[in-house]
């Protein structure tokens, strides 16, 4: 077996164990670097930077929803008292809940991906263009103040959206919706919490800006339906 010289051993070619050879070498030390498994860390091969490659193009999404489903496979959450993991085992006092938990939560960038979230809290902005069975959808969401669901179908010559509120409250001045590709102009009706809304829409492309004309605040078990009709 073969001797190496060098200044420094870096144990581990995760994400910290790179930079720190990187900058090490970058200082003139001869520096070794020792890992038995994966070189870039986990994020690399199993969940966070596979499906983030994968969101944007809109005709991968079954290959994304794969990588999840492995991703989801590997870090279940269950308790290992045989592995070094925190106390009882418990992968939740994991720093970062790395081994076991946190890289799941990858998928949770896919679900925005699918179904086209636009959201800025203190605007009062709120929208969805599903890239995921837009025709019939259906999805969970999170806004600013609240959570609730996110319901969309289309028949042959109008759609309706909903966004229900399950949870807190959604204070709304603007909506974005998306109609299906040659719809052409729309006839724009929204409701909030069963009342008719005041707005005023503009159009560009597929893409339907619609302005409230004062702010719109729904609460948990009402809901904002806009409905499309060309």
């Amino acid at each position: 077996m073969s001797e190496i010289s060098c200044d420094v051993i870096v144990i581990g070619a995760g994400p910290a164990g790179e930079v720190a050879a990187g900058r090490l070498a970058d200082g003139g030390l001869e520096v070794v670097v020792v890992e038995n498994h994966l070189v870039a860390g986990e994020c690399s091969y199993y969940a966070c930077m596979p499906s983030k490659a994968l969101l944007r193009p809109g005709d991968l999404i079954d290959e994304a929803r794969r990588i999840v489903r492995t991703a989801r496979s590997r870090y279940d959450g269950r308790l290992r008292p045989e592995l070094n993991s925190g106390p009882g085992g418990n992968p939740f006092n994991e720093l970062e809940c790395g081994k076991f938990y946190a890289r799941a939560m990858s998928s949770w960038s896919l679900l925005i991906a699918s179904q086209g979230l636009v959201l800025d809290g203190p605007a009062g902005l709120i929208g969805f263009k599903p890239r995921w069975q837009p025709e019939d959808h259906r999805s969970f969401y999170t806004a600013a103040e609240g959570w609730g669901l996110f319901v969309q179908k289309r028949e042959a010559e109008s759609q309706t959206s909903r966004i229900d509120v399950r949870h807190g409250r959604l204070r709304v001045r603007e909506l974005v919706v998306q109609a299906p590709p040659g719809a052409g102009e729309m006839r724009v009706d929204v409701r909030a919490g069963g009342r008719r809304v005041r707005v005023a829409a503009s159009q560009q492309g597929d893409e339907v800006r619609i302005r409230c004309s004062d702010w719109v605040a729904i609460t948990e078990g009402q809901e904002i339906e806009i409905r499309l009709t060309w």
